[in-house]
């Protein structure tokens, strides 16, 4: 090694240890990660941070966007999960990949460009305090919008896999559950009833769940590769597909105010010419719902125990129905 390379590696050194000394401050400056494997020196030292355990079957895939206690991350002494986590919500902000299978970029960037403004109606209409957000989705964050927004609004996030755990302290003004009830282990039945008992008198849900007719699932059924390795991976391990009229009679015993769909072009993500002849071949299908990648469901508001409708927080006297589609 010459003289020259040495020298720039002290300096190299002398500037990253700069950095790790002045973290937070510099909060975005040498993060890094590891996904650590069963039986390497990472595993272990994961083991003993706490961070995974032994045992095998919780093993999962590390997505940035949602690192949580379960995450298998392998970072040095100088970072705590918090500051971490603090850092990578900011590079969240600043970035529009998550770094999931590239097949899924096409789906997921329609689908954020139609929920980020059915948030902002929502949010806009029923000016909530307190709200859920019930998300299987990473590419968007009701809070997000909410701060874009001006909307004095108190947000806190539910990912999946933590909703056995999840005991709120009060109830939500609303609920959004967002592409994660297909996500659930338990019966979709015993996730809406507990949702509904979260609700605070007058509270809403907002569900937006996948259209199992959408061109694309249709093209993988046909390939033979209806499964939950369709997205990729986690936090896409699709468990179940339900259409708007299953939801609907499971909804029926709490009320449903509207229906809307969220659509684009099924030929925009590369569907043969010769898979819609097929499709178009089977009796009384219709080529309309393969647009349909998404629907939506805004439930009525929950009833006090005197059976009466309470007006959202800040609206009284208002309506609090809103259309789903744009004007």
């Amino acid at each position: 090694m010459s003289k020259r390379s040495t020298s720039v590696r002290a300096e190299l050194q002398q500037a990253y240890w700069f950095i790790r000394h002045n973290f937070p401050p510099m909060a975005m400056a040498g993060i890094y990660r590891l996904t650590p494997f069963p039986g390497t020196k990472f595993w272990q030292e994961a083991v003993d941070m706490g961070i995974v355990s032994n045992d095998l079957e919780d093993w999962r895939p590390f997505n940035y966007l949602d690192q949580d206690k379960r995450d298998f991350l392998f970072f040095n002494k100088h970072y705590s999960l918090d500051t971490f986590k603090q850092a990578y919500t900011h590079f969240a902000r600043i970035t529009d990949r998550n770094h999931l299978a590239v097949n899924t970029e096409q789906q997921e960037l329609a689908l954020k460009s139609q929920i980020d403004p059915l948030y902002q109606r929502t949010l806009k209409a029923l000016k909530p305090a307190r709200v859920l957000e019930l998300s299987g989705f990473t590419r968007m964050l009701a809070e997000w919008v909410a701060e874009e927004e001006g909307l004095d609004a108190e947000v806190e996030l539910l990912r999946p896999w933590e909703f056995d755990d999840f005991s709120p302290s009060a109830g939500f003004d609303l609920i959004l559950v967002n592409l994660a009830l297909e996500q659930m282990v338990q019966p979709v039945t015993n996730t809406l009833t507990q949702l509904q008992d979260w609700l605070a008198p007058g509270g809403q849900m907002l569900l937006i769940c996948y259209h199992p007719l959408h061109g694309s699932l249709l093209y993988q059924l046909l390939k033979g590769q209806w499964n939950s390795d369709f997205w990729g991976m986690r936090p896409f391990d699709l468990i179940r597909f339900q259409s708007l009229d299953q939801l609907s009679q499971m909804l029926r015993p709490l009320g449903v105010a509207e229906e809307g769909r969220l659509s684009f072009p099924g030929r925009t993500l590369g569907i043969p010419a010769e898979v819609l002849e097929l499709l178009k071949q089977i009796p009384g299908a219709s080529l309309a719902g393969l647009d349909d990648i998404a629907y939506t469901v805004l439930t009525t508001p929950k009833e006090t125990q005197d059976g009466k409708h309470l007006q959202a927080a800040g609206e009284s006297g208002a309506s609090r129905n809103f259309a789903l589609r744009p004007a």
